[in-house]
């Protein structure tokens, strides 16, 4: 028997899996700490916000990462072709997503994290 699974249908499914493996009462976010060589001041980077599961931070929880353009200096290739800004996600997240939607999850995930976050996506990577 063959099934035929339209692509708003897939979006669907995606979007659903995203909610199920990133649960929103489970997840949480930091702005790492950024040093400005300019000024000499240390601070919150709100351009590069990491997302992560648990309650206290650690680099092995880390679930996925935003960068905004404003992280990547004017010369970067991310902001001369204006491809920013990016969402990174990673292993096993990616992996396990590309097993079982190949490459079509890039953009529903870019849809749905936008839609939770209220962060513009222009490009995600694993």
């Amino acid at each position: 028997m063959k099934y035929i699974i339209t692509e708003s249908t897939l979006d669907k499914i995606i979007t659903r899996y995203l909610d199920d493996i990133f649960p929103k009462e489970e997840m949480n976010i930091i702005n790492p700490y950024d040093f400005d060589d300019e000024t000499g001041e240390e601070g919150e980077d709100e351009n590069h916000i990491i997302f992560y599961i648990g309650n206290d931070y650690d680099a092995d929880d880390s679930v996925f990462e935003w960068y905004g353009c404003d992280y990547f200096l004017i010369t970067a290739p991310q902001r001369v072709l204006s491809n920013c800004p990016i969402v990174i996600l990673n292993t096993p997240y990616s992996e396990s997503l590309d097993a079982l939607f190949g490459d079509d999850w890039h953009g529903p995930f870019a849809t749905w994290f936008t839609k939770r976050y209220d962060l513009p996506v222009k490009i995600v990577m694993t």
